[in-house]
C-alpha cells in the first residue's frame, strides 16, 4: 500500500514538473512582452524613435507576429521614412522603407520603397520594386512606372541605331537613361521610277531608307497601253475617202483607219455679171477638188445710188425744192422740202430794265418781217453799296446794312457769329507726371470761354518730376501761415541744396519759436536732401524775429559730390523698368516690394546715413526714417506725391508714409513690411500697404508732430488685400474660397484677418480646419503647410505645397 501511494506521489510529481515546463515561459514571456510595450510606449511619448523602435524589435523577437509591435514598429519607419523624403534625405528614407517593407508588406509600403529608391537615382532597386509590385499586387508596370517617373525621349532609335530614354524621379532629383534597342524597321521613302513600264514591259521602282541608306526595287505592272503616234498617208476630200496611219512607238504594232470623205466642196466663186438698181446679174462657182461647177442669178439690188441737189431753199414762209438723181439708171425725183418754221429774228430794246422796273424790246423776222413786243423783266439784281457794319465775333452776331444805289432799297444782313475764340497762352494747372495726365487751361480774350485739355503722362527719368505744390506737404501748409513763411522756406531750401553755411531770412520777419517748423517742413519735403543733418542753428533779432538760418550736413561739399552719383545710380536702379504704361497703384507697389528686398534694418543704427534716403538705397542698410524717405523720394520720381510721418510705434520713435494715389491720401510702412521685421526670412507682407490712419492707430501707430497736422486716411479702395480680395475673416470657407483662386505646386497667401488672433488661435484652428482650408487644392497628392502672424495679430501668411 505504502508502495502504490510513493508511485503515485512520483507520478505527480513528475506531472506538475512537465506543465510547469509547458506553463511558465509562456507566463513570463507574456509578462516580459507586456513590459517592453510599456517602455515602447514611454520611448515614443519622447519621441525617441530608435528607443521605441529597439523594445519593438524585442518584443517581436520574443512573438514575431506580434500585431500591435508590428503596426508602431510599421508606423514609426513610414513616419521616418515620410520625413526623410521631405527633408530630401532620399537614401535614410529608402533604409526606412526596406524596414517598413519588411514589417507590413503591404502594396503602398512596396511603393513608399519604390518613390525612394526613384528619388536617389537607384535604377536596379526601383525597378526590382516595379517588378514586385507587379508580381506581388498585380500592379500594371507601365502604370507604377508612369507614377514613378517622368519619362522623356533623348534620341529615338531608327532600323540600325540604339535610341536613350531618360527616367527623371517625380520626387528629389534621381535620374537615370536606358537604352533602347534599334527598331531594325527602315523609313522607306516615297520611291523614285528607275524605268517606266510600257504597253509590254514592266518598270522598277527605287526605294531608300532616308536613315540607313539601304535600297530595294519593286516591279511596276506594263501598262497593256500602247503609245501611238498618229500620221495621215492620205488626206480625204469631198468626193474621196482618205488614210490615217497610227504605230505604237514602243512595240511598232501598226494600224490603219479610214477616214470619211467630207462631202464639203472647196469652192472658187467668180461674179461673171454684177447686178444693179434695175438689172439682174450672174454668179459661177466651181470645186477646186473635183471640178464640179454652178451658176446663179443675182436678183436687181433695187439700191439707187443717188446724188442729191436742192434746187431751192426751204424758209419760214415757203417751201423748198430737192432733185435725186440716180448715177447708174438716171432715174430722177423732186422732193419738197417742208417749211423750216425758224425765223431769223433781231431783237432791239425800246425801254431799258432796272432792278426794280421791267423793260421793254420789240423783235422782228428778218425774213417774213414778222413783229411782235416783249417785256424785259426787272433784273432784281441791286447795286448794293454797304452803308453799316457791326462786326461779330466769337460768340455774338454782327449785323451789315446795304443800299441799292439805283432804286434805294435799303436790307440788313446777319453775320452769324464766328464760334472763334480769341484765345490766349496756355497754363498748366496740373502738370503731367509719370502716372497721370496733367491739365492745361486758355481763356478766351472775348468771351471768357475757357478750354481744357490733358497733358500726356511723362515718362520717369533720371530728374525729378515736376509736381502739383500739394506734392510737397510741408510747404502746402507754409502755405497757409503766409507768403513770409514761403519766402524763408525756398531760402533755406536754395541753400540746403547747395550747401551753403547760411541762409538770410531777416527779411521775412519770421518769429523764433517758428524755427523748429520751417525744419520739420524742410526735411518732410525734401527726401532727396541726404547730406542734411538733423541739428543746425540760428540768429535771432532782439524782438525775437530770426536773421539767419544755419543748417549742419553729414558730409563735406567735395564729399557729397562724389556720393551723389551713387545716390542717382541707385534711384536709377531701382526705377528701372517703370513706365507710364502703369497705374499709380502699381507704381507704389512695385516700389514698395523693390525697396523691401532691396535693404535691410539697421539694428545697430550706427552706419552712416541710416537716417536717410540715402543709406537705404546706397548702402540698403537704414533705419525706419531711411525705409520712408527712399519711398517717398522715389513716388516723387513717378509723379506721386508723398510725404514721411513722425511718430512713435512699438514704444519707440518711428516713421513711415502717407502717399496720394489718384488724388486720394493713404497710409504705407515699408519697415513693418520688411521680412526682417516681420519674422518672415523670405516674403515681403503688405499688412501696412496704403491702410486708413484708423488701422494704422489700431496696430499701436501715434502720430507726433505738434507743427504739422496729421493727413487723415480713410479709403479703403486700394489697401492690397482689397485689390486681391483677401481681407477675410478666420474661417474654413472663407480661406478655401481664396486658395480656390490659386495654382502651382506651391501656394503662398497673405490674409488680412478681421480681428486680433494669438499664434495660439491661429495653430488651433489649422489643426481643426486644415483639410478644409485646402480643400481640394492638393487632394491626392498630401501638403505641407507653414504659417506666421505679424506682431499685429492680423497679418496671416499660409505657405502650403504639396507632398
Amino acid at each position: 500500500m505504502k508502495k502504490s501511494i510513493w508511485i503515485l506521489v512520483a507520478v505527480a510529481v513528475v506531472a506538475a514538473g512537465v506543465a510547469a515546463a509547458l506553463i511558465l515561459p509562456g507566463v513570463f514571456r507574456t509578462g516580459r512582452i507586456g513590459s517592453l510595450l510599456e517602455q515602447a510606449s514611454e520611448a515614443e511619448s519622447r519621441n525617441d524613435s530608435d528607443a521605441a523602435l529597439g523594445y519593438y524589435a524585442q518584443i517581436l523577437a520574443l512573438s514575431p507576429d506580434h500585431p500591435e509591435a508590428l503596426s508602431r514598429s510599421a508606423a514609426i519607419r513610414r513616419e521616418a521614412g515620410a520625413r526623410a523624403m521631405s527633408e530630401g534625405d532620399y537614401d535614410s528614407a529608402a533604409a526606412e522603407f526596406e524596414q517598413l517593407v519588411r514589417l507590413s508588406g503591404e502594396e503602398e509600403n512596396y511603393m513608399l520603397l519604390a518613390q525612394s529608391y526613384a528619388a536617389c537615382g537607384d535604377r536596379d532597386n526601383a525597378f526590382r520594386m516595379i517588378a514586385e509590385l507587379s508580381g506581388r499586387f498585380d500592379a500594371d508596370r507601365e502604370s507604377v512606372i508612369g507614377t514613378l517617373f517622368e519619362i522623356q525621349t533623348e534620341r529615338e532609335p531608327n532600323c540600325v541605331e540604339s535610341g536613350t530614354v531618360l527616367y527623371r524621379s517625380r520626387i528629389g532629383t534621381g535620374a537615370f537613361s536606358e537604352t533602347v534597342p534599334p527598331t531594325g524597321e527602315h523609313s522607306w521613302d516615297g520611291g523614285t521610277v528607275q524605268t517606266e513600264p510600257t504597253c509590254v514591259n514592266d518598270g522598277v521602282r527605287l526605294f531608300t531608307c532616308t536613315v540607313c541608306g539601304e535600297t530595294r526595287t519593286e516591279s511596276i505592272e506594263k501598262t497593256g497601253i500602247h503609245s501611238f503616234a498618229e500620221k495621215v498617208t492620205q488626206e480625204p476630200t469631198c468626193s474621196e475617202e482618205g488614210i490615217l496611219l497610227r504605230m505604237c512607238t514602243v512595240c511598232s504594232l501598226r494600224e490603219e483607219e479610214t477616214i470619211p470623205a467630207t462631202g464639203e466642196h472647196l469652192w472658187k466663186e467668180t461674179v461673171t455679171r454684177e447686178a444693179t438698181c434695175s438689172e439682174s446679174g450672174t454668179k459661177r462657182r466651181e470645186c477646186t477638188v473635183c471640178g464640179k461647177a454652178e451658176e446663179t442669178v443675182l436678183p436687181p439690188t433695187g439700191d439707187h445710188r443717188w446724188t442729191e441737189t436742192v434746187t431751192k431753199e426751204a424758209t419760214c414762209a415757203s417751201t423748198g425744192i430737192l432733185l435725186k438723181t440716180c448715177s447708174v439708171c438716171g432715174l430722177k425725183q423732186e422732193e419738197v422740202i417742208p417749211l423750216s418754221g425758224e425765223h431769223t429774228w433781231r431783237e432791239a430794246v425800246t425801254k431799258q430794265p432796272t432792278c426794280a422796273d421791267p423793260g421793254e424790246k420789240k423783235v422782228t423776222c428778218s425774213v417774213c418781217g414778222k413783229t411782235y413786243t416783249e417785256s424785259v423783266p426787272a433784273t432784281g439784281n441791286h447795286t448794293w453799296k454797304e452803308t453799316s457794319v457791326q462786326q461779330p465775333d466769337c460768340v455774338h452776331d454782327g449785323r451789315r446794312t446795304l443800299t441799292c444805289s439805283v432804286c434805294g432799297k435799303a436790307e440788313q444782313e446777319t453775320l452769324p457769329a464766328t464760334g472763334v475764340h480769341a484765345f490766349g497762352g496756355w497754363t498748366v494747372s496740373v502738370p503731367a507726371t509719370v502716372s497721370s495726365e496733367g491739365i492745361r487751361t486758355r481763356t478766351c480774350a472775348v468771351c471768357g470761354a475757357e478750354e481744357t485739355e490733358s497733358i500726356p503722362k511723362t515718362a520717369v527719368s533720371g530728374a525729378l518730376q515736376e509736381l502739383p505744390g500739394t506734392s510737397y506737404y510741408g510747404y502746402t501748409c507754409l502755405q497757409k501761415k503766409g507768403t513770409g513763411y514761403v519766402g524763408a522756406y525756398l531760402a533755406i531750401a536754395e541753400c540746403i541744396s547747395k550747401m551753403d553755411k547760411e541762409a538770410d531770412i531777416r527779411d521775412f520777419r519770421i518769429p523764433t519759436a517758428d524755427a523748429d517748423l520751417l525744419f520739420e517742413c524742410l526735411e518732410r519735403d525734401f527726401p532727396q536732401y541726404f547730406w542734411l543733418d538733423k541739428r543746425y542753428s540760428y540768429q535771432y533779432s532782439a524782438d525775437g524775429y530770426l536773421i539767419s538760418f544755419s543748417p549742419d550736413y553729414l558730409c563735406s561739399s567735395s564729399e557729397k559730390a562724389k556720393l551723389q552719383q551713387k545716390f542717382e545710380d541707385a534711384v536709377s536702379s531701382v526705377l528701372s523698368g517703370l513706365g507710364s504704361s502703369m497705374s499709380p497703384y502699381e507704381l507704389a507697389l512695385e516700389i514698395h516690394e523693390r525697396i523691401i528686398a532691396r535693404a535691410a534694418y539697421d539694428t545697430s543704427q550706427a552706419a552712416p546715413f541710416t537716417h536717410s534716403a540715402y543709406g537705404n538705397l546706397v548702402n540698403r542698410s537704414s533705419v525706419c526714417e531711411g525705409y520712408s524717405k527712399a519711398f517717398q523720394y522715389l513716388m516723387y520720381r513717378c509723379g506721386i506725391c508723398a510725404t514721411t510721418v513722425p511718430g512713435k510705434a512699438s514704444g519707440g520713435a518711428h516713421s513711415w508714409n502717407v502717399v496720394w494715389l489718384d488724388g486720394v491720401p493713404y497710409e504705407v510702412d515699408c519697415t513693418f513690411d520688411d521680412p526682417v521685421s516681420s519674422g518672415d526670412s523670405n516674403l515681403p507682407i503688405h499688412e501696412y500697404f496704403l491702410q486708413t490712419t484708423a488701422y494704422m492707430e489700431s496696430t499701436g501707430r501715434k502720430y507726433d508732430s505738434t507743427r504739422l497736422p496729421r493727413v487723415s486716411c480713410t479709403a479703403t479702395r486700394l489697401n492690397y488685400f482689397i485689390q486681391n480680395g483677401t481681407a477675410v475673416p478666420l474661417t474654413a470657407s472663407a480661406l478655401a474660397e481664396v486658395f480656390g483662386r490659386y495654382s502651382g505646386e506651391t501656394v503662398s497667401i497673405e490674409v488680412l484677418l478681421d480681428r486680433i488672433y494669438s499664434m495660439k488661435e491661429i495653430a488651433a484652428f489649422l489643426d481643426s480646419y486644415g483639410d478644409d482650408v485646402v480643400g481640394e487644392r492638393f487632394s491626392g497628392s498630401g501638403y505641407y503647410c507653414t504659417y506666421s502672424l505679424s506682431s499685429s495679430g492680423r497679418d496671416l501668411r499660409l505657405i502650403v505645397w504639396g507632398a
